[in-house]
Formats: C-alpha cells, sequence, structure tokens
C-alpha cells in the first residue's frame, strides 16, 4: 500500500479470502464425517462457520465491509 491511499479491498482479494475459508470448512466437514456422535456434530458446527465466514468475505458482508465515513477518513488523515 501506498503512502495516504486508503485501503481498498479488490474482488480478487475477497474471492481468494472467501474461497479459502469455504475449502477450508469443506476439509472440516469431511474429516468430521470420519468421525461419530458428538465429534461429528462439533467438527460440523465449524465447519459451517468456516462456510459462512468465507461466503460473508466473498459478498463483503458483516465486519468485512469497510466502508467508512467522510468524516472518519478526514480525521484520519488530519492526524497523520
Amino acid at each position: 500500500m501506498e503512502g495516504n491511499k486508503e485501503y481498498e479491498d479488490c474482488l480478487s482479494c475477497r474471492l481468494i479470502g472467501g474461497l479459502s475459508f469455504v475449502g477450508i470448512g469443506t476439509y472440516i466437514y469431511y474429516q468430521g464425517n470420519k468421525t461419530k456422535g458428538a465429534q461429528s456434530l462439533g467438527f460440523k458446527f465449524i465447519a459451517s462457520c468456516f462456510g459462512l465466514i468465507g461466503i460473508a468475505r466473498m459478498l463483503n458482508l458483516g465486519p468485512f465491509n469497510r466502508e467508512r465515513s467522510v468524516t472518519e477518513i478526514s480525521a484520519n488523515r488530519s492526524q497523520s
């Protein structure tokens, strides 16, 4: 990143990050299928969390949405 250039979240960054989380969730889900009982349920819960985080990342939802108001940006620039 260069000097005063604001943080920009490009499409390729969101896709790579989101697909990575979905991939991790898929791996955990299939590993959970090898177990039995409550442990399998725990694996599937964690896998679904990773999958949902990946989808949120790709769609720029939740904590990944980096849009800020003009006053926040100008306040940060004046402090630098």
